[in-house]
């Protein structure tokens, strides 16, 4: 009888094997898988397996096979799995600066390129948490890569916003006045209009607001820096306009005597202040003028640098004969008092009896002529008048009466008497009366020129008064014609030449 041997022996095999991925590849070598048993009835059965010399990442089945020396066989399996715990490699792309959007205080559109990654086996997905509009400043954007394993890292980029945007400011031109009675003026102006992307840290300017500024032109500078430093200025002008009109002080009226035919040097004194400097004063006459025998009106003006002005006038008013005699006449009556001596006051009382007899009105036409009819009398009285004078002097031990001021009263008397027969003459040859004539009396007048200046001015009056009789009693020329034309205002609007050229005297003032 064969015995046969059916029986397959019994295997077990190791238990499943859980094993990482080698390093930098997608599966694992060397692996130690164990080895399975196996019993059987005959013999120790041979036991083999399938298992590859590299398990890739997964699940690999190992089949095991126990073969007894029957050829009887019996198979068990083994899971042995490769697991990928191998996180990815990212590299994320270099950190950038880019400048706010035009306008804005972020940035829009940032183009921060892309991570890469490497993995042992694959790479899922590649992220990041990058915001689509970037605040000013600095933001990290975080990339993520994760492999088909789920195993993940992460790397970072830092990207910058800066503000380049400068600011803008703008300020309009001031116009003011000067501060009264001051060549400037104390200014508080608005603060510019400033406007920034994102946020404004000062504004000065300089002079500031509330500064004192002169008078013209002034330049302010304003200047505006953002939160980042950015920073923009503007000008803008303050003009001080000076529109105060200077002050102008005229003297009070003026009152003189005449020394000559042509009236007197007079000088005067206007004063002018302003609020800024350079007010110029003139005067029309000026002073230092020759003012003629009447009333002249001196206009006087006040221009300040900046062209304002003030005008103020007065009057003038130099005396002719008339009216020196009438300043006499009062100087000789204020001082009467003071002669105590009978004789001397006797002869003074005389005197000023001769001068205001001298005045009567029905002798004078005006301050410088004598009426043709009676004017011989106004000469006369003063000749005696003068005489009178002239004893008083002899008498300086009877009286306090200073011969100096004696003196000065028969000078004024005898030149009161030269104007009016100098201007005669004069008023003679306007309207061309005989040559000879006026050449007498001219000649006349010299001759009482040389008395006077011998002291003798009684003899000087009388000379004058042949002078002017001569004169007024002249023939007029026969080419004088026949129109009216007006004459100086001296001769009170009166002056005129007609056919009647027997007295042209009268003519002239009648």
């Amino acid at each position: 009888m064969i015995v046969v041997d059916k029986e397959a022996p019994k295997i077990t095999t190791p238990a499943s094997v859980t094993v990482n991925t080698d390093a930098g590849v997608c599966q694992a070598s060397g692996v130690n898988i164990g080895t399975a048993t196996a019993t059987d009835n005959c013999v120790v059965p041979t036991i083999t397996s399938d298992a590859p010399a590299i398990f890739p990442k997964g699940n690999t089945t190992v089949t095991w096979t126990a073969t007894d020396a029957s050829g009887n066989y019996s198979k068990a399996t083994q899971v042995v799995i490769v697991v990928d715990k191998e996180a990815p490699k990212i590299t994320a792309p270099a950190s950038i600066t880019v400048n706010t959007d035009a306008g804005k205080c972020q940035a829009s559109g940032v183009n921060i390129s892309r991570a890469s990654a490497i993995d042992n086996c694959d790479i899922k997905s590649i992220t990041n948490n990058a915001p689509a509009i970037f605040p000013k400043g600095s933001t990290t954007v975080t990339w993520t890569a994760t492999d088909t394993s789920g195993n993940s890292s992460s790397a970072t980029q830092v990207v910058t916003v800066v503000d380049k945007e400068a600011p803008t400011i703008s300020h309009t031109n001031v116009v003011v006045n000067t501060d009264l009675g001051k060549c400037s003026a104390i200014v508080g102006f608005t603060a510019p209009v400033v406007a920034d992307n994102c946020g404004i840290a000062s504004v000065v300017c300089n002079p500031p607001s509330g500064s004192e500024f002169s008078k013209g032109t002034n330049t302010v500078t304003c200047t505006v820096v953002d939160t980042s430093g950015n920073s923009a200025k503007t000008t803008f002008t303050v003009v001080v306009s000076d529109k105060e009109a200077p002050k102008i002080t005229c003297p009070a009226d003026i009152t003189v005597e005449f020394k000559n035919t042509n009236g007197v040097t007079v000088a005067f004194t206007v004063l002018a202040t302003d609020n800024c400097p350079g007010v110029q004063v003139v005067s029309v006459p000026a002073s230092g003028s020759v003012f003629p025998i009447g009333t002249t009106v001196v206009t006087n003006t006040a221009t300040d640098a900046s062209g304002n002005k003030t005008v103020c006038t007065f009057q003038v008013t130099v005396l002719g004969a008339k009216g020196t005699k009438a300043d006499l006449l009062k100087e000789m009556k204020a001082i009467r008092p003071t002669v105590t001596d009978k004789e001397a006051g006797k002869k003074l009382d005389s005197a000023i009896e001769e001068i205001t007899e001298s005045l009567d009105p029905s002798f004078w036409i005006n301050q410088t002529h004598l009426n043709p009819k009676t004017g011989k009398d106004d000469f006369d009285e003063e000749r005696d008048a003068v005489t009178d004078l002239q004893v008083l002097q002899s008498q300086s031990k009877k009286h306090n009466i200073p011969i100096a001021v004696i003196q000065g009263w028969i000078d004024r008397i005898v030149a009161s008497d030269r104007l009016i027969a100098t201007i005669a003459i004069n008023d003679a040859a306007t309207v061309k009366t005989d040559a000879k004539c006026v050449a007498d009396a001219l000649k006349m007048i010299s001759q009482g020129d040389k008395e006077a200046s011998k002291g003798n001015g009684n003899s000087a009056i009388v000379l004058y008064r042949n002078a002017w009789s001569a004169i007024v009693s002249c023939k007029g020329d026969k080419k004088c014609d026949g129109d009216k034309e007006d004459h100086d205002d001296s001769h009170d609007g009166r002056g005129r030449c007609d056919d009647d050229h027997s007295d042209w005297y009268k003519n002239w003032w009648f």
